[in-house]
């Protein structure tokens, strides 16, 4: 699979979405790129910029436009013009400079410039970009770059005048959906340009979205400021989800790494040259020696005298952990009554001790030679079958790369060569490529996993490449033997180089995964590197009537607050991956429009089940539905006799308590945790907020829609629940000044605006609330710091 990237003059990836004129806004203000859209839309029948000339004329098919001023003196600011089919809305990015003038204007500096146009008709929305780089005065023919970053890529040695290697491998964190791609040519003159586009025209700076799965190609152009040269960078972004820090470094004795098995606690990792399975914690990579199988060298009965290595293979049924050994000194067997060089012997699980069990797993001819599984470079146990991958040998061309079942409960290590080792299956992985038209792949099998024993994860370390098969039955004509099929290949599940050597996972062998998590060994860095498996994953999930904050699709529990008239929520639900099946219970009660789930009053579970690849996940909302109260319930909840509620009543509409008139007590907000001053301008400042009670609003009301203020100078950017509570929130400014800066949460005046902040029984902020921060440029004795500042909320 090709590495994420977009073709200039490709149709804009799009989505239908059921939204209005609020939802283009929070479109606008959240950054969303719609994904693509199989039919074309011409709901933008004209654009026009005021003394620019679109390349080709413009056209509804084509989204993206690059224009080149030698000068913006003429043309700017530019007004943009818009023409649409009836009923179309349309917003454009950045707002109108001058709104006291006709038209929408937009002003245009020195270098790069970005105008957006969204349009929104028929539930679809499409984004059009137009580039317009200013060159200004001095031309030169230098092309070359002097700086490049890529926010949260770890550091590295960057040189723009080898222009010989101009390609980097960068690692980002997994949690990292987007990074913001910046650089600086060696000439003022020359033009840069980023590609893919820019996936979020309302953010500043130019932002490239990150691929979950595959490494993402960003490449970045310099165009010179005569024109007369072009030369182009190339970064490969992988999001590294661990090869560092708690997910990182083994045991420096550790240092031939081979297969790995978890229980889901421990992490055992086979040494095929410390002839030992070490053991680890899987959440923090932390030794457990305790733990290890430290006796796998030792000499048992029957084997001359030779001792054992392990082969690579490693695989558990929870009970006794199963390791693929060699003798050492393996190869041809001269004798037909000496057992197989090649055999698997188990351990308990428990305390590491050899359990007297073992058997073989190959067989031998009728002239003593071993032709069978030779190597067990990688075993996975299911159900009472263990599986062994063995891969080709150069020497032997009737000796293919094959994947080897075994039934445990029957398999032995007889010296009678009719009884060794006996398998139940084969399967030969170059013929199941071959049948899909694979000339070279899966030929060094390795690592081998599976959640469900029909579909296989198989690690191959000469390609760097993880194969994923779906396994079925069917009839094997020789001897009556039931053989297995690999026909089928699951590509839309694998996992290619170019994503592994992204991150440094060059040489993998042993695979595991818990479902959400794969876990991949490497031979040669001491490594286990982790990946996220988007296999049966959610991209977004939102439920009408609440508001489920920003989705995680690594989290798997939501609880959330739904107004007592909520009587009832449409489930929308999107798989990261077309191919996996989504399961919604409870059943839909309104087949009509989309899915929809009767809420009682109370509590309400609601699961969303996603199924891909023999993997399920399960994502779990818990809906709280606010019961009406009456008021009598009500003067009783506040410690009042019912005889009294009239004037408790009265005191409420007067706003006297500062209520809202519904007896209840009043919505307050409060600053926590505020830092004693900010860092001046381009820095960013978090401010802790706690409201009295838990509010029924998005992340993106209180980011956009002033539920937080600042001044004109300053910019919310973030809005972010304290561990998933809605009466808890850090919000994150973008610093504009050097001067004090002032926070505001203020006054509600009702609750029926979009973006009203209010709880989920109709309650808005009572009464306003605020904090000074100072600046480096604030005045010492400014008397708001004194009265309003970080230091006067210490003081309560």
């Amino acid at each position: 699979m090709a590495p994420n990237a977009q073709k200039l003059g490709a149709p804009r990836r799009r989505t239908a979405i059921a939204v209005g004129v609020l939802g283009l806004a929070a479109m606008a203000g959240s950054g969303l790129v719609p994904p693509a859209s199989a039919q074309p839309h011409t709901a933008l029948t004209a654009l026009e910029l005021s003394g620019i000339a679109l390349p080709g004329g413009f056209s509804a098919d084509t989204y993206h436009y690059e224009v080149r001023l030698e000068s913006a003196d003429s043309v700017s600011p530019t007004t943009v013009s818009t023409t649409t089919v009836p009923g179309a809305e349309v917003a454009i990015l950045p707002g109108d400079a001058d709104p006291d003038t006709d038209g929408h204007q937009v002003e245009l500096s020195a270098g790069p410039n970005t105008i957006g146009v969204m349009v929104l008709h028929d539930a679809q929305v499409d984004v059009y970009t137009v580039a317009v780089f200013v060159a200004g005065t001095a031309l030169s023919d230098t092309a070359t770059l002097s700086a490049v970053s890529f926010s949260g890529a770890q550091p590295f040695d960057f040189d723009g005048s080898d222009l010989d290697n101009a390609e980097y491998v960068l690692a980002l964190p997994a949690w990292q959906q987007y990074t913001t791609v910046s650089a600086a040519a060696t000439d003022a003159s020359a033009e840069v340009r980023y590609y893919p586009r820019d996936a979020d025209i309302t953010t500043e700076g130019h932002q490239i979205r990150l691929d979950r799965w595959l490494a993402t190609t960003a490449r970045v152009e310099v165009v010179s400021g005569d024109g007369s040269t072009r030369n182009e960078y190339v970064f490969r972004l992988g999001r590294d989800t661990g090869s560092v820090g708690a997910y990182g470094d083994l045991h420096p004795d550790n240092d031939a790494p081979r297969g790995i098995w978890s229980d889901g606690e421990v992490m055992w990792v086979m040494d095929t040259k410390d002839v030992r399975v070490y053991a680890y914690d899987l959440e923090t990579m932390a030794r457990l020696p305790e733990r290890d199988i430290s006796d796998l060298s030792r000499v048992r009965t029957g084997d001359s005298a030779v001792p054992r290595r392990p082969a690579g293979g490693l695989a558990s049924d929870g009970e006794l952990m199963w390791v693929a050994e060699r003798l050492v000194e393996s190869g041809l067997n001269r004798s037909p009554r000496q057992p197989s060089a090649a055999r698997v012997s188990a351990y308990r699980l428990d305390t590491g001790e050899y359990a007297g069990s073992e058997f073989c797993l190959g067989k031998l001819g009728n002239y003593g030679y071993h032709y069978q599984n030779e190597e067990a470079t990688g075993l996975w146990v299911h159900d009472g079958i263990l599986w062994s991958a063995d891969p080709e040998v150069a020497w032997n061309t009737s000796h293919e790369a094959s994947l080897w079942a075994y039934d445990i409960s029957t398999a032995s290590c007889s010296t009678d060569v009719r009884a060794i080792g006996d398998y139940t299956s084969r399967i030969h992985l170059e013929r199941a490529l071959l049948d899909t038209l694979y000339l070279e792949g899966n030929t060094d099998p390795a690592g081998v996993w599976s959640p469900d024993g029909r579909h296989m994860w198989i690690v191959d370390p000469a390609d760097d490449h993880i194969y994923v098969y779906d396994n079925t039955a069917e009839s094997y004509p020789y001897a009556g033997i039931s053989r297995p099929s690999l026909d089928t290949r699951l590509e839309h599940l694998e996992i290619d180089a170019s994503l592994m050597h992204a991150v440094g996972n060059d040489d993998p062998w042993g695979i595991w995964s818990d479902g959400w998590r794969l876990f991949v060994s490497d031979t040669v860095d001491r490594r286990v590197y982790v990946y996220e498996m988007p296999t049966a994953a959610l991209e977004s999930l939102e439920l009408t009537g609440m508001d489920i904050g920003e989705f995680d699709s690594l989290e798997p529990v939501y609880d959330l607050v739904a107004p007592a008239v909520t009587t009832s929520t449409t489930i929308a639900a999107a798989a990261h991956m077309a191919e996996a099946n989504v399961t919604i219970v409870p059943e839909d009660a309104d087949p009509a429009d989309g899915h929809q789930v009767e809420l009682a009053e109370g509590a309400n579970e609601i699961t969303v089940t996603v199924a891909n690849g023999g993997i399920a996940r399960t994502y779990t909302i818990n809906v709280t539905r606010l019961a009406e109260i009456p008021a009598q319930q009500q003067g009783e909840l506040l410690g009042e006799e019912p005889e009294e509620l009239v004037a408790a009543e009265q005191r409420s509409e007067s706003g006297s308590d500062g209520s809202d008139g519904s007896g209840l007590p009043p919505l307050t907000a409060g600053f926590e945790g505020v830092p004693d001053a900010h860092g001046g301008v381009g820095t960013d400042l978090v401010v802790r907020v706690r409201f009295s009670e838990p509010l029924a609003v998005s992340y993106v009301t209180m980011r956009d829609g002033g539920a937080v203020l600042v001044s004109s100078e300053h910019r919310v950017v973030k809005a972010k629940r304290v561990e998933r509570r809605s009466d808890l929130w850090d919000i994150t400014i973008r610093v504009g000044s050097e001067g004090t800066l002032t926070v505001t949460v203020p006054e509600g005046s009702g609750c029926e605006g979009a973006n009203a902040v209010c709880t989920a029984d109709g309650r808005p902020v009572a009464q306003r609330a605020l904090v000074f921060v100072p600046g480096p440029g604030s005045d010492p004795d400014d008397p708001r710091v004194d009265r309003f500042g970080p230091h006067a909320l210490d003081a309560g």
